[in-house]
């Protein structure tokens, strides 16, 4: 896959038409920026660790008064980082200008005032969610089907809400009104691919809360790969559907 050395001899810079597609484009894209990404990927999990710390405080203290300002607060802190994550990856598939860091911190800058009150309510409904997990995994009588069923569906529509919400926010200025309208239609028309996608997302958190603390220092290192296939799987339909590089370019001219 070219992990870790370039597999072209040709600059990416020089694809004016007929951008590669499929897996070439897959093998290009991680062979050229993958350790941009890992870098990246390690400065935003610093930023989610107040998000991180609130969530494990309030879990500990079994408290949703400690977990409803905690969360809102390191939701608020989280976002603009996580915002100029999505940043970077998007500008990367777009083959944009500029070392890893200059896009991080303008992607950082353009993002993080806008960022912080749905930054806040994220970080709420992350925390909500998490807090009911371990609810349900103290709990000492059995747990109905339905229960887990119903609890699972709810955190792939949560994640499936993010998943579409980080790439609008970071690209179009839009009212919440539209946004939400913008994320429906998206998810209804390319449900299957949104859907397969927030459930690949849902396995690798599963994955990582079940062999905690352990897989916890792998986040930082290997977390990047899983949002890059999730990006790079959902790019063109975007990107199809919002026309972003057509908009873009407009701007630019």
């Amino acid at each position: 896959m070219a992990l870790f050395y370039r597999d072209d001899d040709v600059s990416y810079e020089s694809y004016e038409e007929g951008r590669p597609t499929g897996f070439r484009r897959y093998t290009e894209m991680l062979g050229s920026h993958w350790f941009d990404w890992m870098r990246s990927g390690i400065v935003t999990t610093i930023g989610l660790l107040p998000l991180m710390a609130a969530i494990g405080v309030s879990v500990l203290a079994t408290s949703i008064l400690l977990l409803i300002p905690l969360s809102f607060l390191g939701g608020m802190i989280a976002a603009p980082f996580y915002s100029a994550y999505h940043d970077v990856f998007l500008r990367s598939i777009r083959y944009g200008r500029g070392t890893w860091f200059e896009q991080y911190i303008t992607g950082w800058k353009q993002n993080w005032r806008s960022s912080l009150l749905p930054g806040g309510i994220i970080g709420i409904l992350i925390g909500s969610y998490t807090f009911m997990g371990f609810l349900l995994y103290w709990r000492v009588t059995s747990i109905p089907l339905t229960t887990v069923i119903m609890y699972f569906i709810s955190g792939i529509i949560l994640i499936t809400g993010i998943t579409v919400y980080m790439p609008l926010s970071v690209l179009f200025e839009q009212t919440p009104k539209n946004r939400l309208i913008n994320i429906i239609a998206y998810t209804s028309r390319y449900f299957f691919k949104v859907l397969s996608m927030s459930i690949l997302q849902m396995i690798i958190l599963t994955l990582t809360v079940m062999f905690a603390p352990w897989s916890l220092f792998l986040v930082p290192i290997a977390g990047w790969y899983f949002r890059f296939l999730v990006i790079h799987k959902l790019y063109d339909s975007l990107n199809e559907y919002f026309s972003i590089e057509e908009l873009i370019q407009k701007k630019q001219s």
